[in-house]
């Protein structure tokens, strides 16, 4: 691989991080954490993508793992018909 190309294989790059959820009443105890992605640039963290706005700024829940963003980026992957 030449040199500098590495950049142009990556298209996002997140930065994961656990956001604590606070209690809608006081007498409850607090829903558990949530596993979060940024997407977007931010003065803090390295994180940002390439893929036209295709991911939301923050990808959680059920979203966050590397299938679901291969989908969300790609389109979901047609099962082969059998014959």
């Amino acid at each position: 691989m030449a040199s500098g190309g590495l950049p142009y294989f990556i298209d996002v790059v997140g930065y994961a991080f656990v956001q604590q959820q606070n209690a809608t009443d006081p007498s409850q105890t607090p829903p558990p954490p949530v596993r979060r992605m940024l997407t977007r640039p931010h003065p803090l963290y390295e994180a940002g993508e390439r893929v036209q706005g295709r991911l939301p700024e923050f990808v959680d829940g059920d979203a966050f793992n590397v299938e679901a963003i291969l989908d969300a980026v790609f389109g979901p992957v047609e099962e082969p018909v059998s014959a």
